[in-house]
C-alpha cells in the first residue's frame, strides 16, 4: 500500500519546519499513517504536533486536513521520521488537527483484518476501517465562516449598497452574526453557490473559514415497547389526552 502526503499550495516551508531542539524535547513518534475513508488506494502521511504525539497510537481516530476540508481517519502507523528514500518532503507533511480518542478504537487485531481485507479486495484500508466499525461513529466535520478585520473594513465602505450582489449578501450575513456555520449560510441565503462564495471570500481575506468535528456522534436509538393488559384492565380503543404514552427506551 502507497504513502502520500497531504500538503498544500497555501502553506509555507517555515510554517512546516520543525524545531530540532523541541522535538528531541517532547520526544514520541513524529508522523503518524493514516488510512482515510475516500476512494484511494494509498494512505497518507501526517505530521504529529508536540501536543499530540503522547495521544497518537495505532487505531486511534484523528481528524487530518485533505484538500480543501478536514475529515476522520484512522492512525494506522507510527513513524519516528520519513523513511529514507522516499518523496516526501518534510515541508510538504500536513500536521493533523485533533486525536479523538484516548484508548484506541480500532483494536490491532481488526487492523490487521482490515488491512487484509483491503489487500484481498484492492479497496480503500480507509473504507473498510469505517464499514467494520458501527455506524456514525466517527464525528461529521462542520465548516463555520468568521469575519476578518478586513471584512468588516469592506462592510463599512459598502454600507451604501442598498442592493448588494449574493456575495456581499454573504458577507453581511457573517458580519452580523460573528461566526455562522457555512451550511446555515447556505439555507439562509438559499443558494448553491455559497460554499465557492466563501472561499472567495477566504482568497480575499474577508472571511475565516474553520473546520472543527461535531459533538455527537451517535444518536440515541429508540425503541417503541408493548405490554399486554391484565384481565380486569380496559383495552385501550383510542388515544386520548389522559390516556398513557408508550414508553421510549434509549
Amino acid at each position: 500500500m502507497q504513502q502520500r502526503s497531504e500538503s498544500s499550495c497555501k502553506d509555507s516551508s517555515n510554517k512546516n519546519e520543525i524545531n530540532a531542539a523541541e522535538t528531541a524535547a517532547a520526544g514520541g513518534p513524529q508522523f503518524a499513517e493514516v488510512a482515510v475513508p475516500v476512494h484511494v488506494s494509498s494512505t497518507f502521511i501526517y505530521r504529529l504536533p508536540i501536543s499530540l504525539r503522547h495521544l497518537a497510537e495505532p487505531g486511534s481516530r484523528i481528524v487530518v486536513p485533505l484538500g480543501k476540508k478536514f475529515v476522520t481517519g484512522y492512525i494506522v502507523g507510527l513513524l519516528e521520521n520519513l523513511s529514507a528514500g522516499t518523496s516526501l518532503q518534510e515541508s510538504d507533511v500536513k500536521e493533523a488537527k485533533e486525536i479523538l480518542d484516548t484508548i484506541p478504537l480500532v483494536p490491532p487485531e481488526l487492523l490487521d483484518l482490515t488491512r487484509w481485507v483491503a489487500d484481498y479486495y484492492l479497496a480503500p484500508w480507509g473504507e473498510v476501517i469505517k464499514a467494520a466499525l458501527p455506524p456514525g461513529i466517527s464525528p461529521k466535520i462542520d465548516s463555520f465562516l468568521s469575519i476578518t478585520e478586513s471584512g468588516r473594513a469592506e462592510l463599512r465602505d459598502s454600507s451604501l449598497n442598498d442592493t448588494p450582489a449574493i456575495k456581499q449578501r454573504l458577507l453581511q450575513l457573517v458580519g452580523e452574526a460573528e461566526e455562522i456555520s457555512l451550511a446555515a449560510a447556505s439555507n439562509e441565503l438559499g443558494s448553491a453557490q455559497t460554499p465557492r462564495l466563501a472561499r472567495e471570500l477566504e482568497c480575499d481575506g474577508l472571511v475565516e473559514i474553520m473546520q472543527r468535528p461535531g459533538t455527537e456522534f451517535v444518536k440515541p436509538k429508540v425503541r417503541r415497547r408493548v405490554r399486554l393488559v391484565e384481565a380486569d384492565e380496559t383495552p385501550w380503543t383510542r388515544r386520548d389526552a389522559s390516556s398513557p404514552k408508550p414508553r421510549k427506551e434509549f
